[in-house]
């Protein structure tokens, strides 16, 4: 007897997917080639084993958003799900703010999921809100703000967040299976933080003063809010207003504004004569807490210090307490509290202390002197290394940088005057002109600044008699960004201010001006000493403009008219100062006198006359300089030699 044995080969047809279905059983029928056939039965059970053929996904995103998150640089841009929380600032650390939830169809080790914020994949962000404090607005590593949980994926502050800091963090999470090769997916997660009234309203100032005069009879006749206007704001009341107490919350809507402002009382104050508190003199009013509510025909227009108080904050979180008097005042001074409250649930508030003086109306004008002021600016062209700044110079256009002031804000100069009425409050104010918009004055102590923004270089009343050089113009993106002092060219500004004192004003000119100084001017300077003289005498006797305008006669002779016209302004005065302490020094044989340093600029050349060979051509005019001016003068250039400036600070 011989059995026949024969295999029976099973072959797939089609790929397998294990997600579909992981068990197959077939059933196989063998038949013999007999008549009739004779057959049998067997049942085979086939197992798909997984792969880690899926990527986890995540579910219940809020909204989709486009974007390429992967390092690798594909042609197809993923879509990246985002999830949405909001949670209420000052939540303790450990609040679990969200989850996110993610599958994967894979099972066992190759569907086993992991969460955890992906900073190494993508830098996390942060959408910050403008910070009112001096705190950095970098970002730290979100890792430090938040944890995911790395199985469940629940969200958990590592911080107690404040919306005043920041509103919204944005940051990335990534889940990833435990298969081999492992998948990935990853969803942005963005936090909202709720505003809780947490923030107290804020007053611009700490305390406020304002000044009124009334007439014999008591009336109202000036205000602060007046200027020399002379006509006094009054409402349909009769009230007069005194002025506006800008306010800010920094928290959101609904818990700062509108705010609510009151009068809540007196404090001890000094006055003359009695006070009826029969009826009331003082009242408050809240305004809108919208800028706009001041444009057109509104009683007061915002000040630059409201608008920079105001600044990258909302209408509904600014507003002003308005103050107002009644029409007739007794004399004397009286402290007064305002509070403000906001609109939030559980209402904040702070107050504030108003001193109001009243004072009898002034009878005489404000009496302004005259000044002059000379101001001297370095411009400090050595750390260039563009050779056109190291060598050449152009008065007007050659900014590249100015030493830093001992006092970013010190004041330029300060208006005098001689008020002859007692109790007298002064406001000053500058007139407009084409020189004033350079230039800034307190309105209460008539101190004048540079004004700190422009768009480009301030021009002055000084005549172009230097070309700009061309090779300097790509300085002049850059001007905004220089000190404001650099942006002030050399030349006489005729400043004209007005000042009253609530009723009467008088109007006055002030006049400064201003030598722009750099290395190569320095260099090229020498020293006209003038005999018998000290630096007080020769300005109060006006011979140093004699001796400029001699100067400039003598050594610009062969220029045209129009050049010989404008010659003295090529003559810089840098510096004067007392003789004797250089005369110690150099052991000269001159007496004592003002030392004055000058340089000379040759406008054809476009550059500056050496010393040696400035002194060589006022050797030469010594004698008619000497005769013009009454005294002896004598020029050398062994200190500019030497570069050594004892007469310049």
């Amino acid at each position: 007897m011989r059995v026949i044995l024969q295999l029976c080969e099973l072959y797939l047809t089609n790929s397998l997917d294990y997600e579909r279905t992981p068990r197959y059983f077939l059933t196989i029928e063998a038949k013999d080639g007999g008549s009739p056939p004779l057959s049998t039965t067997t049942v085979v059970t086939i197992n798909v084993v997984d792969e880690n053929d899926n990527s986890p996904y995540f579910i219940g995103q809020d909204v989709t958003v486009v974007g390429n998150f992967s390092e690798s640089s594909t042609s197809e841009t993923p879509e990246i799900g985002v999830y949405s929380f909001e949670v209420y600032e000052n939540s303790p650390v450990g609040t679990q703010i969200g989850r996110v939830t993610a599958r994967d169809p894979d099972l066992g080790e190759n569907g086993r999921l992991s969460f955890s914020i992906c900073e190494s994949m993508q830098p996390p962000g942060e959408v910050m809100t403008v910070e009112i404090s001096s705190r950095s607005s970098s970002t730290t590593g979100v890792g430090r703000r938040f944890e995911v949980g790395e199985s469940r994926g629940e969200i958990n502050l590592l911080f107690s967040p404040d919306r005043e800091v920041a509103s919204l963090y944005e940051f990335m999470v990534c889940v990833v299976d435990h298969g081999e090769p492992p998948r990935s997916a990853v969803t942005k997660v963005q936090v909202t933080i709720r505003d809780t009234n947490d923030c107290q309203p804020q007053f611009e100032r700490s305390n406020y003063e304002f000044y009124v005069q009334v007439n014999r009879n008591g009336n109202v006749v000036s205000t602060d809010q007046l200027g020399s206007s002379g006509n006094v704001s009054r409402t349909e009341d009769a009230e007069i207003l005194l002025g506006h107490l800008a306010l800010r919350d920094m928290d959101a809507y609904p818990n700062s504004g509108p705010f609510k402002c009151k009068l809540t009382g007196f404090v001890g104050s000094s006055s003359v004569g009695s006070w009826d508190t029969s009826t009331p003199l003082f009242i408050v009013k809240t305004v809108s807490a919208s800028l706009d509510a001041f444009s057109g025909e509104s009683d007061v227009a915002p000040t630059p210090a409201d608008m920079t108080f105001f600044q990258n904050l909302d209408a509904n979180q600014t507003g002003f307490c308005s103050l107002y008097a009644a029409s007739t005042l007794p004399l004397g001074s009286k402290n007064l509290v305002v509070r403000a409250h906001d609109s939030g649930m559980t209402a904040l508030h702070s107050s504030v202390t108003i001193t109001v003086h009243i004072s009898r109306q002034s009878n005489l004008p404000p009496e302004i002197v005259s000044s002059n002021t000379t101001l001297v600016i370095f411009r400090d062209t050595s750390s260039s290394t563009a050779p056109s700044l190291k060598r050449r110079f152009d008065l007007d256009n050659s900014i590249s940088a100015t030493k830093a002031q001992k006092a970013q804000d010190s004041p330029l100069m300060k208006v005098t005057v001689r008020d002859r009425t007692a109790y007298d409050h002064l406001f000053f104010e500058l007139l407009p002109n084409p020189f004033a918009a350079h230039f800034i004055i307190d309105q209460y102590d008539g101190s004048i600044y540079v004004k700190s923004s422009t768009s480009g270089p301030m021009e002055s009343g000084v005549s172009a008699t230097i070309e700009k050089d061309p090779s300097l113009e790509w300085l002049e993106p850059s001007l905004p960004q220089l000190p404001v002092l650099a942006q002030l060219n050399s030349g006489d500004y005729k400043l004209r201010v007005r000042v009253a004192n609530g009723s009467l004003s008088s109007n006055g000119t002030l006049h400064l001006k201003v030598i722009t100084v750099t290395e190569e001017m320095v260099e090229a300077a020498c020293v006209l000493h003038v005999a018998d003289i000290s630096p007080n005498e020769l300005f109060l006797s006006n011979l140093n403009e004699v001796i400029l305008q001699e100067l400039a006669d003598g050594l610009f002779k062969q220029s045209t008219p129009k050049e010989r016209a404008q010659a003295k302004d090529n003559i810089f005065l840098i510096s004067v100062q007392s003789g004797s302490s250089m005369m110690r020094m150099q052991k000269r044989s001159v007496g004592g006198g003002s030392d004055m340093l000058i340089a000379a600029y040759a406008q054809r050349e476009k550059r500056f006359i050496e010393s040696s060979q400035l002194v060589q051509r006022i050797h030469a005019l010594q004698a008619n300089l000497s005769k013009s001016v009454g005294h002896q003068l004598h020029a050398y250039n062994s200190l500019c030699a030497q570069k050594v400036m004892p007469y310049f600070n």
